[in-house]
């Protein structure tokens, strides 16, 4: 069975389709937002399709309308307002519009979190997140993970972010857009989930071999549930029950593991 090359080409259309249209939803999907910043973003993003489909569509029709037209002659003063209307006016107006519509929407984009929010700290390193919750519970805590932030639904969150070695860029598509990390400035991002789930969180700078490995996965609960999560996570550590656990404890320590992970202090000993 030979295939002709308009099948091929069907072919390749379909799959590069469904390639296109798999990217637009996910965990990791700046299409499918979960968050205030990225609807923003979102209705940006379709705004301007729109807008340069309209330019593309009127530039097709111009180029069509002059190859099958029958040619007649065309005056000096037409020529001239196809050239200003279509050429300058319109594109101008177009391009100006959503030049407006984006600006606009900066300052709540790129605003402070209100008084009394969670603030967090997170570190890009070589090649992992170091996240730090700050002042938590009645004794003022704090909380580091790595690689994992939680988040509740509905609050703002105020997370200041740096970079340790080189530059790194903060970046969870469904929640807002990406923030570089310098060494030796601390940057600002507002978030504000609309919707609970586990989403994915990536490094959108390349920052070294091992860039790859920067993902973080980011879990937005309900308020109750994140509230029990943060009092849990702030207490003791609890001693091994167990023989597993009490082994493991044992190999942590053998193997030399506290020189780069830490495990606060059991309850026991607190």
């Amino acid at each position: 069975m030979t295939i002709s090359a308009r099948q091929r080409g069907y072919a390749w259309g379909l799959c590069s389709f469904c390639s296109f249209v798999a990217g637009c939803a996910g965990e990791q999907s700046a299409l499918e937002p979960r968050g205030e910043a990225a609807e923003s973003i979102s209705a940006l993003f379709w705004q301007m399709t729109v807008g340069a489909s309209v330019i593309w569509i009127a530039v097709v029709a111009i180029t069509l309308i002059a190859t099958f037209r029958e040619p007649t002659p065309q005056s000096a003063r037409q020529g001239r307002w196809l050239i200003i209307g279509g050429g300058v006016i319109f594109p101008t107006l177009v391009l100006a519009l959503l030049l407006a519509y984006g600006l606009a929407m900066l300052p709540p984009l790129l605003s402070a979190a209100p008084p009394g929010s969670q603030h967090v700290r997170i570190t890009g390193e070589q090649y992992f997140w170091r996240v730090h919750y700050l002042s938590v519970g009645p004794n003022k805590r704090e909380i580091e993970l790595a690689n994992e932030l939680h988040l509740p639904v509905g609050q703002h969150m105020q997370l200041e972010l740096r970079a340790r070695d080189v530059i790194h860029s903060f970046w969870v598509p469904a929640l807002a857009g990406k923030v570089d990390m310098i060494p030796g400035r601390t940057t600002q991002l507002r978030l504000f989930p609309t919707r609970t789930g586990v989403l994915r969180g990536v490094c959108a700078e390349y920052c070294g071999t091992s860039h790859a490995w920067m993902a973080m996965r980011v879990i937005v609960h309900e308020p109750a549930e994140y509230a029990a999560w943060l009092a849990r996570e702030a207490e003791p550590a609890r001693a091994p029950a167990g023989p597993a656990a009490v082994r493991g404890g044992e190999l942590f320590v053998q193997n030399g593991c506290g020189a780069c992970h830490s495990v606060r202090a059991p309850a026991h000993a607190a």
